[in-house]
């Protein structure tokens, strides 16, 4: 598996984050976390850990999210960065 994608409750990382965690819980256990453009008017904040990497979703535009938004999805992947890009068409 290179990528895996999460829009549910659960799994949750080993600190407890998840779908539903605020931008503040997040950062909080991140405190280096990068924080982007994710395309669509979303924000999405990554952590890495070698070549592993956490990218997390907030649908919010980037210089519009606030600590009180909230993850809408997780991507977790080995040895790229997170699209953190999901597009139905």
């Amino acid at each position: 598996i290179v990528s895996l994608g999460v829009r549910g409750d659960q799994p949750r990382t080993a600190d407890g984050l998840g779908i539903g965690s605020t931008l503040r819980e997040v950062t909080e256990v991140h405190e280096d976390a990068e924080m982007t453009e994710s395309g669509f008017g979303q924000t999405g904040v990554f952590v890495t850990d070698g070549q592993v990497w956490l990218g997390l979703l907030f649908d919010a535009d980037l210089d519009a999210v606030t600590p009180r938004d909230t993850v809408t999805f997780m991507e977790v992947t080995a040895g790229t960065k997170p699209d953190l890009m999901r597009d139905g068409c």
